[in-house]
């Protein structure tokens, strides 16, 4: 059976001004990294089109900031993501729809394969699916991760330095950067009740 100890913060620099002087120590920033649930880009969005007029399946591979076309349609990929292969699978695609026919139906916005009736293009011949994004990994197009902050540094005072008095007991009160606690209220005298 193995024991810890854990000591607190002034009795780690106590140990360190007694070991020899604490030696400054570098402020570093954490890692910037994407979470691992985020979803990844692809080159190329699969949709699937049905005209309802003669119930004909198109499939069509767009590649992202293309243009694939069906008849009178016309879809704008501007980004396909799907999920991690770690995650339950589905994909998600930015699109703009038009048609030539009716200028007043138009489409823009996300479109998910696992969910199709979140987003849908009100058409009355057309019918759209997003069916999976492929080719090669692309970035995933988030906004830049906040800037990692980094942790403030304690400093001691080095043994024998002008802060280190003689007589002095390891009292780091007056090194920069330390925080000075407040002495302790005297307690107030008990009040006396009648008797």
């Amino acid at each position: 059976m193995t024991m810890r100890r854990v000591l607190c913060l002034p009795a780690l620099l106590a140990l360190a001004v007694a070991g020899g002087g604490a030696r400054a120590a570098e402020a570093v920033a954490p890692p910037v990294m994407y979470p691992a649930t985020l979803w990844q880009g692809r080159g190329e969005a699969v949709v699937r089109v049905l005209n309802r007029m003669d119930s004909h399946v198109e499939t069509l591979t767009v590649p992202v900031d293309g243009v694939g076309s069906y008849k009178t349609l016309h879809i704008a990929v501007h980004r396909c993501l799907d999920r991690p292969a770690t995650l339950a699978a589905d994909a998600a695609v930015s699109a703009s729809v038009t048609d030539d026919t009716d200028p007043t139906t138009k489409f823009d916005g996300w479109m998910l394969a696992n969910e199709p009736a979140l987003s849908v293009f009100a058409s009355p011949l057309y019918q759209i699916r997003v069916v999976s994004c492929e080719g090669d990994q692309r970035d995933p197009g988030v906004p830049p991760l906040p800037a990692p902050q980094v942790a403030t540094r304690i400093v001691a005072a080095q043994p024998g330095s002008a802060q280190d008095q003689p007589g002095d007991s390891g009292d780091l009160s007056g090194a920069p950067g330390m925080i000075q606690m407040a002495p302790a209220a005297p307690a107030a005298p008990a009040s006396r009740a009648p008797a």
